[in-house]
Order: C-alpha cells, then structure tokens, then sequence
C-alpha cells in the first residue's frame, strides 16, 4: 500500500490548498464575522478560506484514493516541486514588500521569482512584464482608485 503512494501534482496542489485555506481561517480569527443578515468584515474572507481549504480536502481524498487504485498520476520530481514552492514563494514576496518597498519592487519580486521557476527565464522579458504590469497597477489602483500605496521605497 505504501508503495502506490507517491508526491502528486494533485496531491501537492491540494494540500496546499489545505494550508492556504486553514492560514487564511487561522489569522481571520481577529475580524468579526458577523450573521447572514448582518455580515461582518471577517465573514467573506472565512467563508472564502473555508471553501478553499475544503476544495484542498477534496482533491486530497480524491487523489489518495486514485492512489490506493492504482492510478493516478505519476511521482514528481524535485525540479517539478520548485513551481509549487514558488509561486506561494512569490505571492509571499509581494506581501511582505508592498508596505516596505514599494509597488513597484513588490511587483518586480513577483515576477523574477515567478519567472525564475519556469524552465525559458529571459530577462528582455522579465522586464517587459514588470514594465506593463507596474504601469497597469499605477494607472488602476494609485491614480483611478486612489488607494493611498506607497510606490517606491524612498
């Protein structure tokens, strides 16, 4: 039984809605939810975090059980976990830099780490993509929607 189980791209992807999902509940726990009738600023994101994690539990289930069945698909290797580990890496990233550094450099971090896990990185690339994204989210969020962000770090 041990031998059919193996590390899945469906398998890793749901148990990292799992974690994704139970994080997200875990640190929801200081907004107040609400009712139904009277919702409170933490009842969207529970509910959203809960329906994630619960869509994690369900793909675990189903691929354990295309497992034990003989099935499913085959084992990754370690330099196919790496996109797994980076595009949470990269999401990360954006978080912790977008108060400190900056827009811009948050979105630059996103894009080299989430291009960095793609097998063809150019940079001429790269650059183009945090150039149209960075000139996106200015016109959107600082100048249409006047959310007060810091741009740069300086």
């Amino acid at each position: 039984m041990l031998k059919r189980l193996r590390l899945t791209k469906d398998l890793l992807s749901g148990l990292m809605f799992v974690v994704v999902g139970v994080g997200a509940t875990i640190i929801g726990q200081s907004y107040s939810r609400g009712t139904l009738t009277n919702m409170g600023p933490g009842f969207f994101p529970a509910t959203v975090a809960l329906i994630v994690a619960g869509l994690g539990i369900v793909i675990v289930v189903k691929e354990f059980f295309t497992m034990l069945s003989g099935g499913g698909q085959e084992a990754l290797e370690f330099g196919n976990v790496v996109p797994f580990l980076g595009i949470p890496g990269a999401v990360l990233a954006f978080g912790l830099l977008i108060n400190s550094a900056g827009l811009i450099v948050a979105i630059a971090a996103v894009v080299v780490i989430g291009r960095l896990v793609s097998r063809d990185f150019q940079w001429r690339e790269v650059g183009l993509i945090i150039a149209v994204l960075s000139g996106l989210c200015l016109v959107i969020f600082y100048f249409l929607l006047k959310i007060p962000l810091k741009v740069l770090p300086w």
